[in-house]
């Protein structure tokens, strides 16, 4: 299975099936659009095309129906985490100039920069998309805390890694850094 392989769904639901996910019918364009006004999210074309085809539930997954707090602290999480790695001293963008003294000073430097970021939108516990994408493929970051990782380049991968037993592949820095698919959060991903 290669990266720009289109998802197979029915496969998908077999996997999703076997680690004890409930699939439901997609959200309909109307269902999208309502979950995308009430989160103040954009989901991705991928993001959209794989919802709109099956809505797997539970074990992690989020339900884009429903209005729940847990989404919504989810959906801040990874800019939230950025800051408390900020404040803790575990994180500064060299691009971000000199770092400041004061948290504060840190807390809103870190908050502007950030602003412009596109968002991350939850696809599955930890699991994140973001709103837009450089190319035709969705890249699935994993962020707990201050640790953030490519799970994947597309959803495809992202798959087969998590529910395939395919092992995540390589990603060399120079390489994947520099691409816009991956930018702003390669700056967290691959930072030293």
């Amino acid at each position: 299975m290669t990266d720009s392989a289109p998802l197979d769904i029915p496969e998908i639901v077999g996997r999703l099936r076997r680690f004890g996910v409930v699939v439901e019918p997609g959200l309909s364009a109307n269902e999208l659009s309502a979950s995308e006004r009430r989160y103040g999210v954009t989901f991705n074309p991928e993001h959209r095309w794989f919802l709109s085809q099956i809505s797997p539930r539970g074990r992690g997954w989020w339900d884009w129906r429903s209005d729940t707090p847990a989404l919504r602290q989810a959906i801040s999480r990874p800019v939230d985490d950025i800051l408390r790695s900020v404040n803790d001293g575990v994180f500064w963008s060299p691009e971000w100039g000199v770092r400041p003294e004061t948290t504060a000073e840190r807390n809103e430097v870190a908050r502007s920069e950030s602003a412009g970021w596109a968002r991350l939108v939850p696809l599955v516990g930890r699991r994140y998309v973001p709103e837009h994408i450089g190319g035709e493929h969705s890249p699935v970051f994993s962020i707990v805390d201050d640790d953030m990782i490519l799970y994947g380049r597309s959803l495809r991968e992202f798959f087969d890694n998590e529910y395939g037993g395919i092992a995540l592949p390589a990603v060399a820095r120079d390489d994947d850094a520099a691409s816009p698919l991956y930018a702003p959060w390669s700056r967290w991903v691959f930072s030293p």
